[in-house]
C-alpha cells in the first residue's frame, strides 16, 4: 500500500507543477522558455 500511495503522491505533484507552470506562464509571468521545464529531473519512480 504504501507503493500506491507513494506513487500516487508523485503522480499528483507532477501534474500540480506543470499545472502550475503553465498557468505561470499564461498569466505571463513567466517568459516562454521550452528549455526551462527540460532542466527539471524527472519524478522519481519507486518500485
Amino acid at each position: 500500500m504504501n507503493r500506491v500511495s507513494q506513487l500516487v503522491n508523485n503522480f499528483l505533484n507532477y501534474l500540480v507543477v506543470t499545472a502550475g507552470l503553465n498557468f505561470l506562464r499564461r498569466q505571463g509571468s513567466l517568459p516562454p522558455n521550452p528549455t526551462s521545464t527540460a532542466s527539471l529531473p524527472p519524478a522519481p519512480r519507486f518500485r
